[in-house]
């Protein structure tokens, strides 16, 4: 690997020439079974991405003169590389095969899915031959069916009709009964009622009497009580007066009896004769 080596002078052409030649072979290889386009547009973060990019960047640094990088160390990384696009070109190999199988085996099946289709077909077209038959004789047996189905159900009408009609006259007769034994306690009843109102009007008649008398007396009563009221407002007027009266004369009596203080001697008692003269 000294051949490779990037500070042997005078021999750059070769290490350029190594470089293509490994570039070159490694394209070849990963050509296989990958497009052209695969290779020099390597779909971006996957591992053929990876390793053409860290080739191109070898191959670029070689080809610009390869200052500072070790030749032997860089064709080892490519080989290790190819190797590795070998092993995963081998598995891509393994899954076409894989995929190859089951493509053949998704032929076979569509063929059969085919022949299949084409029985399905002949039975479908037989089916629609006998189709308009097929029809008529399901239209004849539906509308047997219903018929059938309306007769039922006009029976069953008709029945439940006659039921119905059975239990309300039974009603309507027990119904009759009862209402002929009402209209004849009615009937009593009605009687009794004129009997006690022919009563009732009689009482009515003297009550009114009563009554027209009773008012009568009543408004003699109110005229009699408004004279006692004139009167009684005549007397609370004559005794506010006569309460007024004495009133004025307890007063005078005071001041009289208050003068004839004044008028006898200091220690002086009143006697007999003077209280009776007051």
């Amino acid at each position: 690997m000294a051949l490779f080596k990037a500070d042997d002078k005078g021999m750059p052409g070769k290490c350029a020439a190594g470089a293509t030649a490994v570039l070159d072979a490694t394209k070849r290889l990963a050509g296989r079974h990958a497009a052209p386009d695969v290779l020099d547009n390597p779909r971006p973060g996957s591992a053929m991405d990876a390793m053409l990019h860290t080739i191109r960047k070898e191959t670029t640094a070689i080809l610009n003169g390869g200052a500072g990088i070790d030749l032997g160390k860089t064709v080892e990384d490519m080989l290790g590389i190819i190797k590795s696009m070998e092993g995963q070109l081998s598995h891509v190999l393994d899954i076409n095969s894989l995929l190859e199988r089951d493509l053949d085996n998704a032929k076979d099946r569509i063929v059969s899915l085919r022949g299949e289709r084409d029985k399905l077909q002949a039975a479908v077209a037989r089916l629609e031959d006998e189709m308009p038959l097929r029809r008529e004789l399901q239209m004849g047996i539906d509308q047997l069916l219903e018929e059938r189905n309306e007769a039922e159900l006009r029976l069953r009408g008709m029945k439940r009709s006659q039921e119905q009609s059975a239990a309300v006259l039974a009603e309507l007769r027990g119904r009759v009964a009862e209402l002929e034994g009402e209209r004849k306690e009615l009937i009593d009843e009605i009687q009794f009622l004129e009997t006690r109102l022919g009563t009732i009007l009689e009482k009515n008649k003297v009550l009114e009497e009563r009554a027209a008398g009773l008012e009568q007396a009543a408004a003699e009563g109110k005229a009699r009580v408004k004279d006692l009221e004139c009167d009684l407002q005549l007397a609370l007027e004559e005794k506010f007066k006569a309460a007024k009266a004495l009133k004025d004369a307890q007063q005078s009596m005071m001041e009289f009896q208050e003068r004839l203080r004044d008028t006898r001697e200091p220690g002086s008692r009143p006697g007999p004769g003077d209280v009776a003269d007051g």
